[in-house]
């Protein structure tokens, strides 16, 4: 085990006061509403300690910058490899640590969401006594070179089930900790592409639009065909009792039925639009935005208008909305930016994504990820466990 370097814990907890009392000095209000109550400068609790390390580490600025790369232009005077610790913190990362092995200051622990181990430097100015093997610890964790260090608080989980329910959770919520492992990326991928494969099948393309009581039936009989497909395929046998077996065995019941939300049962149309990468997304007046790249004319109607620019402003419809049908009617899709955008040369090949960047900035931050997480069989039968908890309340 290597010699734990003296001053490496010493120089992250510096780093990590200077970063709170910049959060803390210059974004009281954005911290003090993500705690519903008043910030106290000083001794913090646990859940305040949650919320300050989640905004040091999640938060951007107006102008997108994550609060990190803000913090460090503050400060000039920091040195070349403190620099280049902190900025290291951007691929901080939520698990569930099993503790595997202890030596002095070292710990090797498996992080139970990504599937992944993990090597930890501890504090020697602080009393670590707790963390021990057999230990299910919830945290934080920040890279510092080739090892890692806590960050935030450190919940200890009681037991091994409730561990794995946790983490099982906490994939499904944060995708970018479970894709941290490269086997789950490249399996998700291709999973995601199957399904993708198989709706473009059944509708022709992988985008459709209907009323909402059409894209209800439509997404039912997708996601059967769909489970009923992965499942027989795993099984190897095509046959319905096969298919019950496989979900019986990993403690799941088919899927319930899929009923539309409240607010797109108003729409006029819906869209269901399979990403490239991403999955299956639900879109209100989809059915405009392809009758005006399909027809430009039918931007004469007002209510076409308003469908096509509120889908390019909202921050809930990613670029592929667009991009898709573009690839279909790539001069209507031009067509209808130069009528909104009153440019007669704008051409869709050229401009296009120019555009998508301007309107949705938010999705060429990060890389996209798939819409489906390939837990593996311990995590799905936890996630089941919690499933028919829940139900029974």
């Amino acid at each position: 085990m290597p010699t734990l370097p003296p001053e490496l814990t010493t120089r992250a907890a510096r780093l990590k006061r200077m970063m709170v009392a910049d959060a803390v000095r210059r974004f009281r209000p954005e911290l003090q509403a993500r705690l519903k109550g008043p910030l106290q400068q000083g001794d913090y609790t646990s859940d305040e300690i949650l919320v300050i390390d989640d905004f040091l580490f999640a938060f951007r600025l107006p102008d997108r910058r994550l609060f990190i790369d803000w913090c460090t232009a503050q400060h000039p005077e920091l040195s070349g490899p403190d620099r280049t610790l902190l900025l290291s913190w951007k691929g901080a990362v939520l698990g569930v640590f099993r503790i595997l092995r202890r030596d002095g200051f070292w710990l090797d622990a498996h992080d139970e969401v990504a599937d992944l181990p993990h090597r930890f430097a501890l504090d020697p100015l602080r009393d670590t006594s707790a963390f021990q093997p057999g230990m299910f610890i919830f945290s934080r964790a920040v890279p510092a070179g080739e090892v890692w260090l806590w960050s935030g608080s450190q919940i200890p989980i009681d037991d091994e089930a409730s561990a794995l329910e946790t983490a099982a959770d906490l994939a499904q919520r944060s995708h970018a900790s479970f894709f941290r492992n490269p086997k789950h990326l490249a399996d998700a991928l291709a999973m995601e592409s199957a399904e993708r494969a198989l709706f473009v099948e059944r509708f022709g393309a992988p985008f459709v639009a209907g009323t909402p009581a059409e894209v209800e039936v439509w997404w039912n009989e997708f996601t059967d065909a769909w489970q009923a497909r992965a499942l027989a395929n795993a099984a190897r046998a095509s046959s319905p009792k096969a298919v019950a077996a496989r979900l019986s065995a990993l403690g799941l019941a088919p899927l319930p039925k899929f009923e539309l939300p409240e607010p797109l049962r108003d729409c006029r149309s819906v869209g269901l639009v399979f990403f490239t990468v991403g999955g299956l997304h639900l879109l209100p007046e989809y059915g405009d935005l392809l009758a005006a790249f399909a027809e430009p004319g039918a931007l004469q109607d007002p209510a076409v208008r308003e469908s096509v620019v509120g889908l390019l402003a909202s921050e809930s419809v990613g670029p592929d909305a667009f991009r898709l049908p573009a690839l279909r009617w790539p001069e209507g899709a031009s067509a209808v930016f130069q009528y909104l955008n009153n440019k007669p040369k704008f051409n869709w090949q050229r401009h296009g994504e120019a555009l998508l960047q301007r309107h949705k900035p938010w999705a060429f931050e990060e890389p996209p990820l798939p819409g489906v997480t390939p837990l593996r069989p311990e995590l799905i039968r936890a996630l089941a466990r919690a499933q028919r908890r829940r139900a029974v309340r």
